[in-house]
C-alpha cells in the first residue's frame, strides 16, 4: 500500500468560517505534495469563502486527487466550479496514465478506519500524513479548537 487513499474529516470545525483557520491552511499544505490521496470528505466543517480559494489553490498542484466533497461549507460558487475543473484536469490525467479511477467514497468509515475524539476536538483519519496528524493532536492538547 503506498498510503492512505480516501480520507473523512466531515464536521470538525478545521475551518473559522472566514478561512484563516491554521487547520485549513495546514491541510491545504499537505494537499499541495500529497501524491496518494484521491478523494476527501471535507463536508460540514466552516470553511468559508476564503477557506475555499485556500484549498482550490491547493489543488492547482495536487495531481491525484479525484473527489472533494465540500458541501455545507459556504464557499462561493464559482471557487466550487473551479475546484471541479481541477479535480476533472486529475481525473483527465488519470486516465492519461491507464489507471483505474477511485471508487466513490464510503458513505461512512469504520471505527479502525478513524480516530474517535469529541467534535470540537477533531475526527481524523488514521496516518493522514504526519504534519497533519500532529496539528490535531497540538490542538487537542492546547484546549481543542474555539467554538464555532
Amino acid at each position: 500500500n503506498g498510503g492512505l487513499v480516501t480520507l473523512n474529516i466531515s464536521g470538525n470545525g478545521l475551518g473559522d468560517g472566514s478561512g484563516q483557520g491554521e487547520a485549513v491552511r495546514v491541510f491545504a499544505a499537505m494537499l499541495r505534495v500529497n501524491s496518494t490521496l484521491q478523494g476527501v470528505d471535507m463536508s460540514s466543517n466552516s470553511l468559508g469563502a476564503e477557506g475555499g480559494v485556500v484549498l482550490r489553490d491547493s489543488l492547482e498542484e495536487n495531481t491525484t486527487l479525484l473527489q472533494l466533497d465540500t458541501r455545507i461549507n459556504k464557499i462561493a460558487p464559482e471557487v466550487i466550479l473551479s475546484i471541479k475543473e481541477l479535480l476533472l484536469r486529475n481525473e483527465e490525467t488519470l486516465k492519461n496514465r491507464k489507471t483505474q479511477p477511485l471508487k466513490p467514497l464510503p458513505k461512512r468509515q469504520t471505527e479502525a478506519e478513524k480516530i474517535e475524539c469529541s467534535r470540537m476536538h477533531a475526527v481524523a483519519c488514521v496516518t493522514v500524513q504526519r504534519g497533519f496528524a500532529a496539528f490535531l493532536l497540538r490542538r487537542k492538547n492546547e484546549g481543542g479548537v474555539a467554538n464555532q
